[in-house]
């Protein structure tokens, strides 16, 4: 019994993990959609540049986030 249990704690942090993932590919394949030739949005293509380039104008601070390498601790396995 507390192995199935295990296994459903288990099968339920894998499924919260998937969504995440799933909702994340959503976001890229969007801004990917707008980098296309025909649908190019010039203030995505701004901003891109800049990033890659590390140009920024002279009132503007630029606020780098980095992206948690673990899972949360809701869903972290124990």
């Amino acid at each position: 019994m507390l192995a199935y249990l295990h296994l459903q704690q288990e099968i339920r942090k894998a499924e919260i993990t998937r969504d995440l993932v799933h909702a994340e590919r959503e976001i890229l394949e969007k801004r990917v959609s707008l980098m296309r030739p025909d649908r190019l949005d010039p203030d995505l293509l701004e901003e891109r540049a800049r990033v890659l380039l590390n140009f920024g104008r002279k009132d503007e601070v630029q606020i780098m986030l980095q992206r948690p390498q673990a899972l949360p601790p809701e869903i972290a396995v124990n």
